[in-house]
């Protein structure tokens, strides 16, 4: 009996021929489906263009708005994971004080024109020009991360601000040890020529309150929008503004 060699020749074969010819395509990667996910923080509205930050986080990130006066003011936050789910939100960072009682002015909650947060050590710095009626400060707080929780606000003075919307009149910055620092610009001065000259100071920020960390920097014909800018490296922090020189900044 003769043996059967017929599916070894054809296998042969057709090697040969897929061998002399182009390569064949690549296998079809399957479709995934869509991820599901929560649904993003909702839209909201805020007190002005400056009027919020976003800091990134070990666990994501946090947003920090300025609620438009009437709505109540003050400054809220929310915390969300790397996915932008929202895990905590409409945390109240301030809240202004209110008199219904009083007068109609008395009566208009306070609201933040600038807001600026840094965050490392599982703490986050949050600083914000605040506006109530005529009056402009500069404001601070100290949050920590895993409580979801913030300090009592601390007034560092009143500030110099010729423009309502924009940024450049605070900065902040967090070392890894979790100390906050905070550059803004405070009252202008008279120059030694008798014009006006820019204040800027550092103020460290703790939880129980805020000191001066440096002198102030006078600075002569700073911008309008104060362009400032704070960080920290290697133990120190370092510090910028923008200021004048003929014929541009």
């Amino acid at each position: 009996m003769r043996p059967r060699v017929a599916p070894l020749f054809i296998g042969l074969v057709a090697s040969a021929i897929v061998g002399c010819g182009d390569p064949p395509p690549p296998p079809r990667v399957p479709e995934l489906p869509p991820i599901e996910r929560a649904a993003i923080i909702s839209p909201r509205r805020i007190a002005g263009s400056a009027s919020f930050d976003i800091v990134a986080t070990p666990r994501g990130a946090v947003f920090v708005w300025g609620q438009p006066t009437r709505m109540g003011g003050g400054v809220r936050a929310a915390m969300l994971d790397a996915m932008g789910t929202v895990e905590r939100q409409d945390i109240i960072v301030h809240a202004p004080v209110l008199t219904p009682t009083g007068t109609s002015a008395e009566r208009i909650a306070a609201d933040a024109l600038e807001i600026s947060a840094a965050s490392a050590g599982g703490r986050i710095g949050i600083v914000w020009v605040g506006r109530d009626q005529t009056s402009l400060t500069v404001e601070a707080t100290l949050g920590d991360l895993n409580a979801g929780t913030f300090s009592p606000r601390h007034v560092l003075g009143p500030t110099s601000r010729l423009e309502t919307g924009g940024r450049g009149h605070v900065a902040a910055a967090v070392a890894p040890d979790g100390r906050a620092f905070v550059l803004a610009r405070t009252t202008d001065s008279p120059c030694a020529d008798g014009s006006a000259c820019g204040a800027f100071s550092v103020f460290a920020v703790r939880a129980e309150g805020a000191t001066v960390s440096s002198p102030a920097m006078i600075v002569p014909t700073p911008c309008a929008r104060g362009a400032v800018g704070i960080a920290f490296a290697q133990g120190r922090f370092h510090y910028a503004c923008l200021l004048y020189t003929s014929p541009s900044p």
